[in-house]
Parts: structure tokens; C-alpha cells; sequence
């Protein structure tokens, strides 16, 4: 648990500074090491703080779909049609009322883009598609059906194009490593030849922040301003993350996509609980509807 008297102090206070980098990131998992990669490619000087013994989080351990459409590359091979528009109009009316629609636009617009910067970045994909029904392809294939655009009432509504995207990968095993841990592999190796470091922990091999003071200079991209804010010593890299979020330190991303307050860095473990609640729910509701169809088949038997 975090410390609760853990506090920002003064960089003028620290004599000795154990880590210095333009950027830190808190978190090396898929949005952590996307945020390193642009921001390293922007000249900064990055440094990730991961709390456990290595990268991945959660979507290395995924299927690894990525939601892409509106005619990606890998769709065109696949020979499959899509549109931006068609994108936006499956979504929109998928999600229900409510939405936000700018966003939607905004992610269905760039939706190319963010394919070939993975591809770029060296995450691979299999030029195939596997048209059964299933949680994911079990196989290296790259393309798959994943949101429901060619069931009613929606493949009646627009043209229904597949939109699941899935890195390729062999030897697959569910729950271990499967297209996730080769969505973040390639990812973490390009971060690395940027020259952005990580340092794991806790744990007692790891020294991350361990007893460290960090210096993160607040990196811009245009005029390079250090602004030194200083980090306490920790015992426990929670304390740095939690820290991170109470200064409220600006962290720029780079390319013009977001600019956001590592605040998220705190929110981002309550996200994380409410989606596991989510799922857990979603498996009970699957087992219930399992259940409930084995005892109408042994009925009309």
C-alpha cells in the first residue's frame, strides 16, 4: 500500500538525484509503452517505472485485438471493404444512445493510422482471415470478425467489414501467451532501440525506485523547458505513482494526440478494478446462459 505521508518535496532539497529523465512513465503496459515510444521519438530522454518484475500488464496476457478499421491495409489484403463512415455508423449504433461522438469520429477517423504506426513499430500481422466463430483465432491468423458487424440488426444497417486485428503469433497459449504478449514484444524492443529505460520492482532482484529520488525535467517538444520536479525517496514504487498524480506535473504526449495529467497514473489501478468487476460479471452471465442451455436441450429431449 502506498504511503500516505509520502510527500513531493522540493527539488532544491535533493543533493543526490538517483534517476534523471525528461519523461517518466508510470506503467509499462500497452498505453505505457506507446506514450514512451512517442515521446522518445520526439527527443526526450524517457524513463518507465513498472511496479512488478517485468512489462506486459494485462494486454500481455490478452488475445490481443485491437479494433481497427475504415480500410486498413490488412482488410484490403483480407479482401474486405471498409469505410470510415461505415466505422462510425457500426459503432455509433453498436454502442447506443449516449455516446460520444466525437470521439467515435475521431477513433474511426485515425483508425489507419494507428494500424500502420503498429506495423511500423514492428508489431506483426498475418495477411489471413479466420472466418469461424470463436473468442479469438486459434491460429496465427490476422483478421477475425470480434464486435458482432456481421450479426442482425447491424449487417443490415452498413456493409459488415471484420475490425478485429490480431498480432501474429505462434504456439499460443490461452492465458499465457498469445497475441497480446506479441502485440507488447515488438512494442518494448522498438522503445528499447529509442533508448528508453525501465526499472522493474518491487521485488528482490529489482531496484526501481527503490530508495531513488527521480528528477522529471517536464519535457516539451518544441522548446525542451526543464522544469525540475523533484521525487522522494520510496520503499515502494506505488509511492512514486501516487506521487506522480499529487504534484499534477502536466506529462505531455507527443504528435499533438493528448496532453493529460499523470493523475491518471492513480486513477488508472480504480479503472482497472471496476473492469475486472465488469468481466467477472460477464463470465457468470456466459456460465448462467451455459447452463441454462444444457438444461433446455436435456428437456426436449
Amino acid at each position: 500500500m502506498a504511503d500516505p505521508t509520502v510527500r513531493p518535496i522540493s527539488a532544491a532539497d535533493i543533493t543526490t538525484w538517483d534517476y534523471e529523465a525528461d519523461v517518466v512513465v508510470a506503467g509499462y503496459g500497452i498505453a505505457g509503452v506507446t506514450a514512451a515510444i512517442e515521446a522518445a521519438r520526439a527527443g526526450a530522454e524517457v524513463l518507465v517505472l513498472e511496479r512488478t518484475g517485468g512489462w506486459g500488464g494485462a494486454a500481455s496476457l490478452a488475445g490481443g485485438f485491437i479494433y481497427l478499421g475504415g480500410g486498413t491495409p490488412l482488410q484490403k489484403a483480407c479482401g474486405f471493404e471498409d469505410s470510415v463512415q461505415n466505422m462510425k455508423t457500426f459503432m455509433k449504433a453498436a454502442l447506443g444512445p449516449g455516446t460520444d461522438d466525437a470521439k467515435i469520429d475521431a477513433y474511426c477517423e485515425g483508425s489507419v493510422d494507428h494500424y500502420n504506426w503498429l506495423v511500423d513499430a514492428g508489431v506483426p500481422f498475418k495477411e489471413s482471415f479466420w472466418g469461424q466463430p470463436g473468442w479469438e483465432p486459434p491460429y496465427d491468423d490476422g483478421l477475425m470478425y470480434s464486435g458482432g458487424e456481421n450479426a442482425a440488426p447491424f449487417n443490415a444497417l452498413v456493409d459488415p467489414a471484420p475490425r478485429g486485428h490480431v498480432p501474429q503469433m505462434t504456439e499460443k497459449k490461452t492465458g499465457e501467451q498469445g497475441g497480446g504478449y506479441m502485440l507488447m514484444k515488438p512494442l518494448v524492443e522498438a522503445a528499447e532501440k529509442l533508448g528508453v529505460r525501465c526499472e522493474l520492482g518491487p521485488g528482490p532482484e529489482q531496484s526501481a525506485a527503490l530508495g531513488a529520488a527521480i528528477l522529471a525535467a517536464g519535457f516539451t517538444s518544441t522548446s525542451h523547458t526543464i522544469v525540475p520536479i523533484g521525487l522522494p525517496p520510496s520503499h515502494d514504487v506505488t509511492e512514486v505513482f501516487d506521487t506522480l498524480g499529487r504534484e499534477k506535473v502536466a506529462a505531455e504526449t507527443v504528435a499533438g494526440v493528448a496532453t493529460a495529467e499523470p493523475e491518471t497514473a492513480v486513477v488508472s489501478g480504480e479503472s482497472e478494478s471496476r473492469g475486472s468487476k465488469r468481466i467477472l460479471v460477464g463470465l457468470a452471465i456466459v456460465v448462467v446462459l451455459a447452463a441454462l442451455a444444457v438444461l433446455a436441450y436435456f428437456l426436449l429431449l
